[in-house]
């Protein structure tokens, strides 16, 4: 499903009043008739709730009640809604069961509800605070890979401009009721990571490759955000020329790490700045194997370097090649 200009630029300003990050959206499929769009921010996660316009004609009502215990009370909130979509911003460390009454074209209506654990623990290694969302959370609280996480951040942070440290991690599981979740938009002082990265490999050294990946790869967007870019190069011009020239591959960091689904480095800018960052860092000797041994003609090779060297040049002051 997509949203209109119109209705992006709305939600922005709206979860931007909210003390959240303005960003990208991305839809997350659930279950039937609705899609959920979950946010990351800096005080107040946000949801959003949209319902396919081909199933739903408009949403006659909306409640939120917060659970504790057996108990379910109302919960005052603030709601933008249209025919087919909500807005709202919800406390961390609650439970929340939204209620919605739906008309559909038949003339029929139902009455849906739809269980948000933003219930938590926090582990903290010094400086850094690793917040643990959803169902999974009891179980990760005692993972010594969160100890693993914490010191990756705590290196990866040295890149970073003065105080621009990232001090928390995110960790979110699937929302009840959902096939997945995933956290939008990161605020530049909170890191969000998807449980699965700790818990869906066969063994510790794959999961700890994948949570130390995923981690890589969010702060190489932070670095493309808060590093000077360099005025002499046209990134975005090399992101296009890559895709034409079919190279873009070898910086998908999901083709090292343990996980697959890791990168899209194809998308846009920004994400090939993300994976190649991932890939300069972690796997450096396994690239240049790549490069040394994968049937790329010179020019390939030549343009791989471009992209490797302004990457690296911006995150760590140096080329990667000499």
């Amino acid at each position: 499903m997509e949203i209109t200009a119109t209705e992006y630029e709305a939600i922005k300003d709206y979860l931007y009043k909210n003390t959240l990050e303005p960003g990208k959206f991305e839809p997350m499929k659930c279950a039937a008739k609705v899609e959920v769009f979950f946010v990351c921010g800096k005080k107040k996660p946000g949801l959003m709730i949209e319902f396919c316009s081909e199933d739903v004609q408009y949403i006659v009502s909306t409640r939120i009640f917060l659970k504790k215990g057996f108990n379910e009370t109302p919960y005052a909130a603030e709601i933008i809604t249209d025919d087919n979509s909500i807005i709202t911003s919800l406390e961390s460390g609650n439970c929340y069961i939204f209620e919605f009454t739906v008309k559909y074209p038949s003339g029929a209506r139902e009455t849906i509800k739809r269980t948000y654990d933003l219930r938590g623990e926090t582990v903290k290694f010094d400086e850094i605070s690793i917040d643990l969302f959803g169902n999974e959370a009891a179980r990760l609280k005692g993972d010594p890979l969160l100890k693993e996480a914490a010191i990756k951040m705590r290196g990866l942070n040295r890149l970073l401009p003065q105080g621009t440290a990232v001090g928390t991690m995110q960790v979110f599981s699937t929302i009840p009721g959902t096939i997945g979740s995933k956290a939008i938009m990161p605020s530049r002082e909170i890191l969000p990571v998807l449980h699965t990265v700790f818990t869906s490999f066969k063994t510790v050294d794959e999961n700890k490759k994948a949570v130390i990946d995923a981690i890589t790869h969010e702060y190489g967007h932070q670095l493309n955000q808060l590093t000077p870019a360099d005025p002499n190069v046209d990134f975005d011009a090399l992101f296009t020329r890559a895709n034409k020239e079919a190279v873009i591959g070898i910086f998908c960091d999901g083709s090292y790490s343990a996980d697959e689904q890791l990168g899209h480095p194809w998308d846009d800018p920004s994400e090939l700045f993300a994976s190649a960052f991932t890939v300069l860092t972690n796997y450096p000797v396994e690239f240049r194997d790549r490069l040394k041994n994968d049937p790329f003609s010179e020019e390939q090779k030549a343009l791989i370097t471009k992209l490797a060297n302004y990457v690296y040049s911006r995150c760590y002051g140096r080329p990667f090649f000499n």
